[in-house]
């Protein structure tokens, strides 16, 4: 047995804290987060080039080597990149394709038509040298300005998908309604070029009770249309894909309208298509809940985030924003049903839990950028952050194993403000951390991320002594061996944990005959 796992229960510990080695002041990385496999990207999208380049935004991206081996190989940025781009602001990776969004991005793909933050996204792809290299930029066929397209990206396989949650006009392109917001699919052909397939929006979008107009162009707050800001957060996976309207007011049957209740869509491909599944709202819906600020899925599973709930899990215990999320499984005839709602062991008001929510096989992440407290609910540090385990039980429940904190949490670290879950390993950002390692070289808001692994290894040791005729060679691993001596490799087995060789090499003599 090379490599030992926590079968029940798992305990995740931090591995490793990330800055960026050009980090300055304000740069926010840790804003976005996502991870995939042995891939890792972080976004940064207040990354200035100079002082006269503020705000045009980077990514960074980081690659697993071996057993918790992270290490940064690439800093990424648009080719077209001008100030206040804000690339970085959302991003997304999946095997060997990543994408980034710039939702202050004017130009269209031929950094043309000037359109002030119309928005954009750019899909990055990994060279066989290990290289990522931008391969194309992608706008939506009816951009306008202020949609703010790439605020939140998602990728899958072959399929990108863009929210755009500033977008007023239906899939066709009628029908305005403020801000009702939208989201765009990209599918990758077989020429590898990416081209818009579709265009989605909410089956039920109608507009806020502020009644805004198209022509609308000075507000007072007694008549704001907000707007349901579908695509302000979504997920996908696979043949399924979920959108969040935070500031959706209707419930499932257009009824029920409660100011900024919030709402999510679940989407089904079908031959291709993408086809409305159902829309799912809180059990209990309460006005400025925030439901769907957060969402993702894998596989028949979904998750929710409603970071602005008052309630507990039990629909007591009532705290101002302390937050919640609500777990949904898809069921043999389709539907999704809601499963639990949970929320922090140690809530509290204004922790914001749910403001990210990631879910990978058995296990969900949900961040609370406001959590004060540390693991054991002491130490108090305001605005620190935290993230909230969850491991699903036999029985189909969810049970929390874990509160993680930064080992070297300040106060206004905002930690968890992004968070994300692939296999064994979760990353979480702390856009306002100031310093680059453990307590040295502070520079205000430059970001961090955390890498945090449940997987503990053992390294098996071997010993093999060889015997050689002259002129021949041993292979171990990469190395070529052509003398005698001893030598130590380490490599790596399927678990990815150490297996360490050492070798007696020995030439024979040559025997005359």
């Amino acid at each position: 047995m090379l490599c030992m796992y926590w079968a029940n229960g798992q305990s995740f510990s931090e591995i490793l804290k990330v800055s960026a080695f050009d980090r300055e002041a304000e740069d926010r990385l840790g804003w976005a987060v996502d991870i995939s496999g042995d891939y890792a990207i972080i976004g940064a999208y207040a990354d200035d080039y100079g002082a006269t380049n503020p705000n045009m935004g980077s990514a960074y991206i980081f690659e697993k080597t071996g057993i918790d081996d992270w290490n940064f190989v690439q800093k990424i940025y648009n080719s077209d990149q001008d100030d206040y781009d804000r690339f970085g602001w959302s991003v997304a990776i999946d095997g060997n394709l990543a994408v980034v969004g710039a939702f202050g991005e004017d130009e269209d793909e031929n950094d043309e038509n000037n359109l002030s933050k119309a928005g954009s996204a750019y899909i990055f792809e990994r060279a066989p040298d290990g290289t990522w290299n931008e391969v194309q930029k992608i706008v939506p066929d009816d951009r306008e300005e202020g949609d703010q397209f790439g605020w939140t990206v998602d990728v899958s396989g072959s399929t990108v998908i863009v929210g755009a949650h500033h977008e007023d006009h239906d899939a066709l392109g009628d029908n305005f309604i403020f801000r009702a917001g939208s989201v765009y699919v990209f599918d990758r052909g077989m020429d590898s070029t990416w081209t818009q397939s579709q265009k989605v929006v909410a089956w039920d979008r109608q507009p806020d009770s502020g009644g805004g107009d198209e022509t609308m162009s000075v507000w007072h707050y007694t008549d704001i249309d907000y707007g349901d800001l579908f695509g302000c957060s979504l997920s996908l996976s696979g043949n399924f894909m979920i959108v969040g309207a935070h500031n959706g007011d209707y419930n499932p049957d257009g009824e029920g309208g409660i100011n900024q209740a919030g709402a999510a869509y679940i989407f089904t491909r079908v031959e291709g298509t993408w086809i409305p599944d159902q829309k799912v709202c809180a059990t209990i819906r309460g006005g400025w809940d925030r439901y769907g600020y957060s969402v993702a899925i894998d596989s028949n599973i979904a998750v929710v985030g409603a970071k602005a709930e008052d309630h507990s899990e039990f629909e007591a215990d009532y705290a101002t924003n302390a937050g919640s999320a609500y777990i949904y499984q898809r069921n043999e005839a389709g539907t999704w049903e809601t499963v639990q709602k949970i929320d922090a062991s140690d809530r509290n008001s204004g922790d914001h839990f749910g403001i990210d929510v990631s879910v990978d096989g058995d296990y969900i992440v949900v961040g609370a950028e406001s959590n004060n407290f540390d693991e054991t609910g002491e130490d108090e540090l305001n605005n620190s952050g935290a993230a909230y385990i969850f491991e699903k039980e036999g029985d189909g429940t969810w049970e929390e194993i874990q509160k993680i904190v930064g080992s070297d949490r300040r106060a206004e670290d905002w930690f968890a403000n992004s968070i994300a879950i692939s296999e064994h390993t979760i990353i979480s950002g702390a856009w306002q951390q100031d310093f680059a390692g453990i307590e040295t070289d502070s520079i205000e808001d430059a970001g961090a991320g955390y890498f945090y692994s449940s997987i503990v290894c053992a390294a098996e040791f071997h010993t093999q002594d060889v015997n050689l005729c002259a002129g021949d060679s041993l292979t171990v691993g990469a190395h070529v061996y052509y003398e005698p001596g001893t030598y130590i490799d380490t490599l790596s087995n399927s678990d990815a944990c150490d297996s360490i060789i050492t070798t007696t090499l020995t030439y024979l003599d040559l025997i005359e005959t």
